[in-house]
């Protein structure tokens, strides 16, 4: 990799990350995070309305249940401290109005093409959408 390639950020059309086809297979925030990595990625972070856009894109053309789908934000290591799988800085957020709100038992992240984000228990299954690191 060419030495200082990607420092101009995470940008989905840039080098940084490209968001993969949405998983159809309902796995539960663990096992998709783990799903992820398998495959050199992490699940998907987002860092601007562009980026939440086209996630929901992915969804509505890659998920034909067109259900909630996990992204990589959670709070699991520590409650009200939100952190992205791939360890990139949390400075976009689109939470449903009344989000978060599931206190110690909602800590992961799903949204949906139609919807804003919302917590969720992680044990819940759904499909997901990783992001492949490029550099």
């Amino acid at each position: 990799m060419e030495k200082g390639r990607c420092q101009q950020g995470w940008d989905w059309g840039g080098t940084r990350r490209l968001p993969s086809v949405v998983q159809h297979q309902r796995l539960d925030w663990a096992d998709a995070v783990s799903y992820c990595v398998t495959q050199e990625a992490n699940l998907a972070s987002v860092h601007s309305e562009a980026e939440h856009q086209l996630i929901k894109t992915l969804i509505k053309t890659f998920n034909p249940l067109e259900f909630y789908t996990w992204i990589g934000l959670s709070d699991v290591v520590t409650e009200g401290r939100w952190m992205w799988t791939d360890g990139s800085k949390v400075d976009f957020t689109d939470w449903f109005k009344s989000d978060p709100d599931g206190g110690k038992a909602q800590n992961c992240v799903n949204t949906h093409y139609q919807t804003l984000w919302i917590d969720n228990e992680c044990s819940e299954g759904y499909a997901f959408v990783c992001a492949e690191r490029l550099c």
